[in-house]
């Protein structure tokens, strides 16, 4: 009887795990990517967004913009879920190529794969690259990211490797 006490109640109070989970999905997926009150509330905005809002409490250029985007004063704006896809693309990209750098100036490496079917039983390629950093005299490890891959022989791995590589 307990437990469907407890059941009602976190239904009442939306802190089922079914509830938490969802809110954290939508989240995920985007559909929250909206600009709130000034409120720290990071229920009702993406990731993306909170950055954003952390870096304007320092940033005055940035406080202003956010202020004009919520006030509807301007109507171009880089807050809209395109531009973020692009700048986090971008942002990507630029990890990836400080990446392949280091092991292009580092001697000893080894690249680590992975494949497994996702949800719609498209293969996904992990790759995860280990070198020896010879500044640091330390190991490094660094996810590339995944692929999505149609054959999965020794070649077309090594291909789709040499691709994403030679992209960064």
């Amino acid at each position: 009887m307990l437990k469907w006490i407890n059941l009602e109640n976190g239904l009442k109070s939306c802190s089922t795990i079914d509830f938490l989970a969802q809110s954290q999905i939508e989240q995920e997926r985007g559909h929250r990517e909206k600009l709130t009150s000034d409120s720290d509330s990071s229920e009702t905005s993406s990731n993306f967004i909170d950055l954003v809002k952390l870096i304007a409490r320092f940033d005055p250029v940035m406080r202003l913009h956010l202020k004009q985007v919520k006030h509807k004063t301007i109507n171009d704006h880089y807050i809209g879920k395109n531009t973020q896809n692009e700048l986090i693309q971008l942002m990507a990209s630029h990890v990836k190529t400080q990446i392949v750098e280091k092991i292009i100036n580092n001697k000893y490496y080894s690249i680590m794969l992975d494949c497994t079917r996702d949800v719609s039983r498209v293969e996904q390629l992990s790759i995860i690259i280990r070198f020896f950093n010879t500044n640091t005299a330390e190991i490094e490890e660094h996810f590339i990211g995944f692929l999505a891959v149609e054959k999965t022989t020794a070649e077309s791995l090594i291909n789709y490797i040499i691709t994403e590589l030679e992209q960064s």
